[in-house]
């Protein structure tokens, strides 16, 4: 969606965009490569993820993010892979960004405390250690340099960064979006526009409220 120029609400975020042409184009064109035989769903080769699919070589490739660097390497050490960027669309690159934060509550006690952790947390040598321990990229751009270089092989993921859009922060847009991961599956054999306006509705009414 990103990459066709499309995106899931307005830029003023009042609005709801799912169905928009350029969405439509999107699911369009992605539909017409599973109908080629290029590409499918996990649910229809029976996969719970791309990762599963991948790892258990049912596919050539698949479109993840830099959490199936951990998985590979835990569930399926011997399978050998390169991570690359996704291909630019008609409007340029795109992708998605899921993020995660450390929050300080405004009505906090301990204000100066939880600051000092959260310098604590964000700081380089922390980062870069739990970049070690976990696979997670770092989260303050100073970072990103010594990140690309002890891990040349994933620095597609956080190039990313650069061109990625955020799930907006909309009350229930979980709800939403978890049926919209349901309707996706039924591509295939549904009009894409059929999926779209439905789940355009659905945002809609919560962006209302």
């Amino acid at each position: 969606m990103i990459q066709a120029g499309g995106w899931l609400v307005s830029k003023d975020g009042k609005t709801a965009t799912v169905n928009s042409k350029a969405n439509i184009a999107a699911f369009n064109f992605v539909k017409s490569i599973i109908k080629a035989g290029s590409m499918k769903l996990t649910n229809q080769i029976g996969a719970g993820w791309g990762g599963e699919a991948f790892g258990k070589k049912q596919c050539a490739m698949t479109i993840e993010g830099n959490w199936i660097a951990g998985a590979m390497t835990h569930d399926y050490p011997t399978v050998g892979y390169k991570a690359v960027q996704l291909p630019a669309g008609p409007a340029g690159r795109g992708t998605l960004q899921y993020d995660g934060g450390w929050g300080l509550a405004a009505a906090s006690s301990n204000k100066a405390q939880a600051k000092a952790l959260i310098s604590y947390l964000t700081a380089t040598k922390v980062e870069m250690g739990n970049a070690k321990a976990f696979g997670v990229m770092p989260s303050v751009k100073a970072d990103a340099k010594e990140w690309k270089k002890l891990y040349p092989q994933w620095s597609a993921f956080l190039a990313g960064a650069d061109y990625s859009r955020s799930i907006p922060t909309v009350p229930d847009i979980a709800t939403v979006l978890g049926d919209f991961n349901q309707q996706i599956q039924s591509l295939p054999n549904t009009d894409a526009k059929t999926i779209l306006n439905r789940v355009n509705s659905e945002l809609q009414s919560i962006l209302n409220k």
